[in-house]
């Protein structure tokens, strides 16, 4: 085996070296440099971040705050507004009750004359005065206002005869003092009645009304003294008598299971 020559070459030049050197201290010093600014720069971008992210807080809040003054404001405005409405709308109701009362009193009392057919102002105070003392007496419901509505359609039912009508109010009166609906359909059930058995007594027909009606299927009195009694009058044209007739429209009624009376008395009539 050969021996082998190690060749060892010293440089002396050491320029290039050096220039190699220099070249990664300056490439170091520029990545420090840039790192330096990052950081400052990672810095003052979190500082503002959190400057901004203060800043936006306190503005929201600040907004928050004022929108919150401004609805409850609002509301509260609102809520004053809604109670002047209110109050408006109360008092503006109030006012077309009691202008509807006005007119009612005003229209019926002017039905109620038209209904006494020929009469002198004497005799219109007359009635009038006795339509108080019943109002007085029994103080059923509604007071005056409803009995001179009442008494309009009971002139009706009696053809003016005014000493019937009031005989039959007082009964209707006493019969159901609570409701003016049923009243006056009452009153101008023994009217009709009256006609249909030529008595002239208010209470004896309150009583054949009030015998038809419990036979009959109809509960409602209003409804009894309406549809069951105009029947009667209907069927007493073709013979026999009230209490008969009456009888029939009863059955019919229960036969049917007929609550209202009305097709009762008609297939009775027909």
């Amino acid at each position: 085996m050969a021996d082998a020559k190690v060749t060892t070459e010293f440089l002396s030049d050491t320029s290039d070296f050096d220039r190699k050197m220099d070249k990664m201290v300056d490439q170091n010093n520029r990545l420090l440099a840039q790192n330096k600014l990052l950081r400052r720069e990672s810095r003052d971008a979190a500082n503002a971040a959190k400057e901004h992210h203060e800043g936006a807080t306190r503005f929201i809040g600040n907004q928050v705050r004022a929108v919150g003054s401004l609805v409850a404001g609002y509301l509260s405005l609102s809520r004053g507004i809604q109670e002047v409405i209110r109050a408006y709308e109360q008092k503006m109701a109030l006012e077309k009750q009691m202008k509807d009362v006005t007119v009612s009193v005003s229209d019926a009392s002017e039905n109620m004359i038209n209904n006494m057919g020929r009469v002198t102002k004497a005799q219109v105070q007359d009635f009038q005065a006795k339509l108080a003392a019943l109002n007085q007496q029994y103080t059923p419901k509604g007071g005056m206002v409803a009995l001179t509505a009442e008494a309009a359609s009971a002139l009706s039912a009696s053809q003016s005869n005014r000493p019937a009508t009031l005989a039959a109010m007082e009964a209707a009166i006493r019969f159901a003092p609570a409701s003016a609906e049923t009243r006056e359909q009452v009153a101008g059930g023994i009217l009709d009645l009256r006609k249909a058995t030529g008595v002239e007594n208010p209470m004896a027909n309150l009583g054949l009304l009030k015998a038809i009606g419990e036979q009959s299927r109809v509960t409602e009195w209003a409804k009894i003294a309406k549809n069951l009694t105009g029947g009667v009058l209907g069927v007493k044209e073709y013979g026999g008598t009230a209490q008969q007739a009456g009888a029939l429209i009863a059955a019919i009624t229960q036969a049917s299971a007929d609550v209202e009376g009305r097709r009762s008395a008609t297939a009775a009539i027909n």
